[in-house]
């Protein structure tokens, strides 16, 4: 019987730091995919990129062709990446040229991030061609990993009842509570500053800052973890200062 408390004490414990510990880091997956969130990075990756290919005579020039493609129009439309984008053309004629990148790139994320999807996201990333990834950064994307983060906090909620149920007294539900709290908590924050230690700041050619990623990925989430270790670290310390007094009015009853 008490190898059998044992392995449901373990698996438990595994259960709930594990899915926990997935539950935070898909919050922080979920705030980075929000369009707040992703559109700045994902448009100044691609202005900066595209500013890379074309010079200043090439950009007037396209300034130019939209604004003569607006003639007695109200909207105007311009092709980017296979994408057609549409464009207000009083938004055309007011910007400056050296603007007119932004605007196209800004308006070509609103139209991958907004794009509806008749296939799930895993089926899409399944399809054949590069321009099938775009799911990533979108809307549908987004709304898929927010579904796994709610059956992640479920499946917390289950490793926490079995890791409670699991043991009998009040030290060793504490204890065993506050030493993952403590310990997930911990190896969040010694990953986070390995992380930047073990990988390239930017990837090959591509003008890609992967700790600038790296730090819009967990700063949502840093503060999280945090505060399990410092929750872990009261859990554990009670449970030798409180536990030993409910013991003894237990005893004098």
């Amino acid at each position: 019987m008490s190898i059998l408390k044992s392995f449901i004490k373990i698996l438990a414990s595994l259960l709930f730091t594990t899915f926990l510990n997935l539950a935070i880091l898909m919050m922080g997956l979920v705030e980075f995919t929000s369009y707040s969130n992703l559109k700045p990075f994902v448009t100044e990756l691609l202005s900066d990129s595209l500013s890379q290919q074309v010079d200043k005579n090439q950009i007037n020039e396209l300034h130019t062709t939209l604004k003569q493609s607006c003639t007695n129009e109200e909207f105007t439309s311009f092709d980017l990446g296979g994408t057609s984008i549409k464009i207000k053309c009083s938004a055309v004629e007011s910007l400056q040229p050296e603007k007119i990148l932004n605007t196209l790139v800004s308006n070509f994320f609103d139209s991958i991030y907004y794009k509806k999807y008749s296939c799930e996201l895993l089926e899409c990333l399944k399809q054949p061609g590069v321009e099938n990834l775009l799911v990533l950064v979108s809307a549908h994307a987004n709304n898929f990993l927010r579904n796994i983060q709610s059956a992640l906090w479920v499946l917390t909620a289950v490793g926490a009842l079995m890791m409670y149920f699991s043991i009998d007294t009040l030290k060793g539900r504490l204890r065993i509570f506050g030493t993952n709290l403590a310990f997930s908590g911990a190896s969040f924050l010694v990953l986070n500053h390995a992380i930047k230690f073990l990988i390239p700041s930017q990837i090959l050619s591509l003008n890609i800052d992967i700790h600038g990623v790296v730090n819009k990925l967990f700063a949502p989430i840093t503060n999280y973890f945090i505060i399990m270790l410092i929750s872990g670290i009261v859990l554990i310390i009670s449970s030798y200062l409180i536990a030993p007094k409910a013991q003894t009015k237990e005893r004098r009853k």
